[in-house]
């Protein structure tokens, strides 16, 4: 299981949560739906799983609407996956950075990265919620 130190804060903005690479650890916006606080867990944990100092992805040449489409996109694909309908947020989130200038084509490259890290963070998911379970392992 990957572990990384989540806080609640009171975070000023718009933001609803983010992943700081230099003290790797995760900030979510305090007194959020609980839908919304999951989504955006899931959103900072692929980004400290894809963007960390260490990550081969670090240095992406791509740039931003690549980190953020691929954090949302799995944070999407997992929350389906529990049950959670975020469509209303996630496509907007998606379609945003998409209408940066070359940003279709970006999202368009990026479904294996999603496919991947959403089975990466599904597995870590369902291997704590079911530590009995052989299908976990």
């Amino acid at each position: 299981m990957i572990q990384i130190p989540v806080e609640f804060d009171d975070i000023a903005g718009g933001a609803k949560g983010y992943y700081s690479p230099g003290e790797h650890r995760i900030a979510i916006k305090a007194g959020m739906a609980a839908d919304q606080t999951a989504k955006t867990l899931v959103h900072e944990f692929t980004h400290s799983l894809l963007h960390n100092v260490d990550s081969d992805n670090k240095g992406k040449t791509r740039g931003q609407i690549e980190a953020e489409a691929e954090a949302e996109g799995t944070a999407f694909v997992v929350a389906s996956y529990f049950g959670l309908d975020t469509s209303n947020y996630s496509f907007g989130y998606v379609a945003g950075w998409a209408s940066q200038d070359g940003g279709t084509e970006l999202v368009r490259s990026i479904g294996t990265t999603i496919q991947r890290t959403a089975h990466q963070v599904i597995a870590a998911l369902e291997a704590y919620l079911h530590p009995d379970s052989k299908a976990s392992a």
